[in-house]
């Protein structure tokens, strides 16, 4: 990728812009930049890409900045916690939030006759808005994977971009995080295969909400990428994992990881609280033992527990499946 710098901060209004300010927009922002910084990042080093939107010197001559500039502060937006962002990216969000809405707007097909991208369909990407991600009211990200419109983007390549997500989702849910909350102090990231879980209070419209607190927990996977669970539930009480005499079980189901329940027990098993974000059957109650059979149970309803799968492992004549060579007789002999 060519290397490139932002112009320095753009101090457009004295005094800044007020936190329902900076909400409003950054709503907005959210929705139409609905690219990631990695599909926006490889729209921008493809030959589309390259040549998407109007040139620096017709964006001169028209007093208009251009796309490609435009999609190298996404990228450095995305990356950016959004407590974090200077003005000068506040001033480019309403000036992306402005374009892709006139652009959307403008009458045009995404396609040719030949099904090439038109030109208001590379416009749009390279101002970091995919128009077919909005398809039937869902979003598409990357794998095929389609969650419903006003939920949680699950996963994230940087740890700014979950951070983000979660101040969004709680906003989006009708309360406001401090922003002096535990994530928002998190030093040299998180490391790789492990999980930084907190419960956060809120309020709504300024005041404080009783009995009721925001559960976040990011995982970091092999792949780098971070993995977000988060949900505002009745209950409070410190989910911090460094306290010994409790102990953490997040249920997620195999196939929709929007289906979680989140357990915190004693030492001894007691069960402390139940999180169950979508009321799915679970034969457990608070003040019940968790006995073992929860993994018979997890198992039976696609369930990892702990991001482990507790489903008795395959054998075949004794032998672990996993431990049979690809093509050999007996993994044929079930």
């Amino acid at each position: 990728m060519e290397n490139w710098q932002c112009n320095p901060d753009i101090v457009y209004r004295e005094g800044g812009l007020t936190n329902d300010e900076k909400n409003e927009i950054y709503a907005k922002w959210r929705k139409l930049i609905n690219m990631s910084r990695s599909e926006l990042e490889r729209f921008y080093e493809s030959s589309e890409g390259k040549v998407a939107g109007l040139t620096p010197a017709q964006a001169n001559a028209m007093g208009i900045q251009n796309g490609r500039k435009s999609a190298r502060w996404i990228m450095k937006m995305k990356a950016t916690p959004k407590s974090e962002w200077t003005m000068g990216m506040w001033r480019w969000a309403k000036r992306q939030i402005n374009f892709v809405t006139r652009m959307s707007g403008n009458k045009g097909k995404l396609y040719d006759d030949k099904g090439n991208k038109t030109r208001k369909h590379t416009s749009l990407l390279i101002w970091g808005h995919n128009p077919e991600k909005a398809e039937n009211g869902m979003f598409i990200y990357d794998g095929g994977g389609k969650i419903k419109k006003g939920q949680y983007e699950i996963y994230h390549e940087t740890l700014a971009s979950t951070l983000n997500e979660l101040e969004w989702y709680a906003n989006y849910l009708g309360y406001e995080i401090a922003e002096t909350n535990p994530f928002w102090t998190l030093t040299g990231g998180i490391p790789y295969g492990q999980t930084k879980r907190v419960s956060i209070e809120v309020t709504k419209n300024g005041k404080e909400v009783n009995n009721k607190m925001l559960h976040a927990s990011i995982y970091r996977m092999d792949s780098g990428r971070y993995e977000l669970t988060v949900g505002v539930y009745a209950g409070g009480g410190s989910t911090e994992p460094e306290n010994k005499n409790v102990r953490e079980f997040l249920f997620k189901h195999k196939k929709n990881p929007y289906l979680t329940i989140y357990v915190r027990t004693q030492r001894n098993a007691v069960i402390l609280s139940i999180e169950n974000n979508a009321n799915v059957y679970f034969p457990y109650t608070v003040g019940q033992l968790l006995n073992i059979q929860y993994k018979t149970w997890a198992c039976l309803n696609n369930f990892y527990v702990n991001g482990k799968d507790t489903c008795p492992e395959k054998k075949i004549f004794g032998i672990r499946e996993r431990d049979i060579p690809q093509g050999h007789p007996l993994r044929y002999m079930r």
